[in-house]
């Protein structure tokens, strides 16, 4: 930690929070070419969809930079649930869910999605 005009000043938290912040402008409607080029990095779990389920990223199956990695596991940790009862088991999100895997893989398609 490092001291700053008296406050301590958190470097791991501003890191965490610089990446939420990264993936909430993602998910604004303003055009810009970084957001395109992490859309199709994201296209085989649903682009920015995988934002909206309970996804850990070692079980996405795509490849991402590391930041953007980084930028998606502080999203996962802030957004984690752990259903707890049968009505929060009911309205899970299946796709990208890290309790619902095949071969160790969370699951997502596109063909058969249904919005």
């Amino acid at each position: 930690m490092a001291i700053w005009g008296g406050d301590i000043l958190d470097i791991e938290s501003l890191i965490y929070a610089r990446e939420v912040i990264c993936l909430k402008k993602f998910l604004e409607d303003s055009p810009s070419s970084w957001k395109m080029i992490l859309e199709e990095l994201l296209s085989p779990v649903g682009g920015r969809f995988v934002l909206h389920c309970n996804f850990d990223t070692t079980k996405l199956k795509i490849y991402l930079p590391t930041y953007y990695k980084e930028c998606l596991n502080a999203w996962a940790v802030l957004n984690a649930k752990t259903p707890n009862s049968a009505q929060e088991v009911v309205n899970e999100i299946i796709w990208n869910n890290k309790f619902l895997c095949v071969d160790k893989v969370s699951v997502y398609r596109n063909d058969i999605i249904i919005m």
